[in-house]
């Protein structure tokens, strides 16, 4: 009796789900959702994270024509539900294109090179203890599918030239080129001739007056040069009859002005030359008289 009320509740329970997720696929369309699905009562089953997958057999669906190559891996333990079941290959997630609860159908990477591979196969996403894995030698798969191949065959003799064609129709004109580039300016023209002198304008009004200039320096005459005195900037001496004046101050012991002077150049110097001294003038007439 306690069996029966058991199954009972649980066909119950099962049909309320179906209806369940039957009407959340229906509200969100991105969910999986496997129309006319109808319960079934069975018996209990073990939950399959506590039942580790197995292998026993691999086997392959591989020709010409079949790209990628498929496989299907023969065994125990899977759940049969495609959306919860993880297969890689060498660290490659594969498609799942069929699965139940003794065989997984999945298709390898395309193009996938020689070598062996690790197979591994979880009943859920990020169950570790739920993986096995397998060998796969990829290489026995494409050396048994196709063969090598052949030397290419003896090049045949040219063909005859065919009749010529009928004359195509004129095609359409093109769009327009894209603008060249400037030309270079031309020679100048020759003068043209003199225009008459035009008439005299009026003179304008004064300008308006312009503000006061800052008052200049003046020069300071310092007498006869000595190298035991310092200068500063405007100072004017005299050395060996010229004048100078300073551009920058000069101390003590400083450069004579005759031999630190600015040259007509523009080079830099101490000294500015003001005044030359003339040169010497004729000798006078002799004087008379007796001594």
């Amino acid at each position: 009796m306690n069996q029966s009320r058991l199954k009972i509740a649980a066909l119950v329970a099962l049909i309320l789900r179906a209806n369940a997720e039957n009407a959340q696929a229906q509200t969100n369309p991105s969910l999986d959702f496997v129309p006319n699905w109808r319960p079934r009562i069975t018996e209990p089953q073990p939950d399959r994270r506590d039942a580790a997958p197995s292998i026993t057999e691999v086997t392959t669906e591989y020709s010409l024509s079949n790209t990628p190559i498929a496989i299907n891996i023969v065994g125990k333990g899977f759940t049969g539900v495609a959306r919860t079941t993880t297969v890689t290959l060498g660290g490659t997630r594969l498609v799942i294109t069929g699965e139940s609860r003794t065989v997984i159908s999945a298709l390898l990477p395309d193009p996938i090179p020689d070598g062996t591979y690790l197979l591994s196969v979880s009943n859920f996403p990020g169950g570790p203890a739920n993986t096995v894995t397998f060998d796969l030698p990829v290489n026995t798969l494409e050396s048994s599918a196709q063969g090598a191949t052949g030397p290419a065959g003896i090049r045949g003799p040219t063909g005859a030239a065919g009749a010529p064609g009928p004359t195509g129709h004129i095609g359409a004109t093109g769009a327009p080129g894209a603008a060249s580039a400037t030309g270079a300016i031309g020679p100048t023209g020759p003068t043209g001739p003199r225009g008459q002198a035009g008439l005299t304008g009026g003179a304008g009004s004064a300008g308006a007056t312009g503000p006061t200039g800052a008052k200049g320096s003046g020069f300071n005459f310092k007498g006869i040069w000595t190298g035991a005195t310092s200068y500063a900037v405007d100072d004017v001496v005299v050395d060996r009859g010229s004048s100078y004046v300073a551009v920058v101050a000069v101390g003590a012991a400083g450069p004579e002005p005759i031999n630190s002077s600015i040259d007509a150049s523009g080079g830099t110097g101490f000294w500015a030359l003001l005044a030359q001294q003339g040169a010497s003038g004729p000798t006078g007439p002799g004087g008379t008289g007796s001594i």
